[in-house]
C-alpha cells in the first residue's frame, strides 16, 4: 500500500509481466492527484520496477495519472466471438482445448492456481 496523504493505491507486480508494476487506485471515490500518481512511480521505481501500468479507469480518474505522464492505450478487440472469456470457460469445463485462446503466461497462472478444477467445481454447483 502506498499512502500520502488521505491518497492510497496498491502498487506490486502485474500478472503478465512481474518486471512491470500494476498501480491501483484505492477506490474511495476520489481520484489520484497527479502528485501522487507521480510519488507512486517513484517508490515503484525503487522498488525496481521500470514500467508501471494501471487498470481501465472511469474518465474522470484518469486526469492525475495523465498529468504524471501515463499514456491511455485502447485495446482494440480481436476476433471476439473466439476470445470470448464465456466461451474459453465452456471449454475449460467440456475439457476441450482452450489454451490457445489465451497468452501463456494466463495459460500458466490458469495452471498455477487449479483454475480449471475450480471452474468445473462452480460450474457443478451452479446446476446442483
Amino acid at each position: 500500500m502506498i499512502r500520502w496523504g488521505g491518497e492510497r493505491a496498491h502498487g506490486g507486480p502485474w500478472r503478465a509481466d512481474r518486471s512491470v508494476a500494476l498501480l491501483v487506485p484505492v477506490p474511495d471515490g476520489r481520484a489520484l492527484s497527479a502528485g501522487f500518481a507521480r510519488r507512486c512511480l517513484a517508490v515503484l521505481a525503487a522498488q525496481g520496477y521500470r514500467r508501471v501500468v494501471t487498470s481501465a479507469l472511469r474518465p474522470e480518474e484518469r486526469l492525475g495519472f495523465l498529468e504524471a505522464g501515463f499514456e491511455v492505450k485502447a485495446i482494440s478487440f480481436y476476433e471476439r466471438k473466439m476470445y470470448s472469456s464465456t466461451l474459453i470457460r465452456e471449454r475449460m469445463v467440456k475439457d476441450q482445448r482452450w489454451k490457445k485462446l489465451v497468452p501463456k503466461s494466463v495459460a500458466a497462472f490458469i495452471e498455477e492456481i487449479d483454475g480449471i478444477n475450480r471452474i468445473q467445481d462452480l460450474t457443478k454447483s451452479d446446476r446442483a
